[in-house]
């Protein structure tokens, strides 16, 4: 009776973690494109200026 209870938590601890990890990739990457596209901005303004 607990391994069929504990299974289903583990398995569903699992998924949030990989979703967590897979989102929080996903937002660390966006967060570095937009650091880059800043930077980028910032140089390109400094130019013209």
């Amino acid at each position: 009776m607990r391994i069929h209870l504990k299974n289903p938590i583990i398995i569903f601890l699992c998924f949030i973690f990989a979703l967590f990890f897979i989102i929080g990739s996903f937002l660390l990457v966006n967060a570095a494109g937009d650091v880059q596209f800043t930077a980028d901005t910032i140089v390109s303004l400094s130019g013209v200026i």
